[in-house]
């Protein structure tokens, strides 16, 4: 998995990606590894991140990027 992350405590479960809402990275993978979210926007409808201050949105679409791209290595 590429780091996408600043330190090793970002890249917990746990370490909260949208602080508006209090989503956690791992709501964030469920969203996109287990309900099929393929952009921020789902992902917002899914768990209401980045629907605050919308600074989080970014970081958003870097994550469904990397679980994308981990879920097609995976497959090859």
């Amino acid at each position: 998995m590429s780091q996408i992350f600043e330190s090793d405590s970002e890249t917990a479960s746990d370490a909260v990606v949208c602080r508006c809402l209090n989503v956690t990275h791992s709501t964030i993978s469920d969203c996109v590894n287990l309900y099929g979210a393929e952009s921020h926007q789902e992902v917002r409808s899914l768990c209401g991140a980045g629907d605050g201050c919308m600074g989080c949105r970014s970081r958003i679409k870097q994550l469904i990027a990397q679980y994308q791209s981990d879920r097609s290595e995976a497959r090859s």
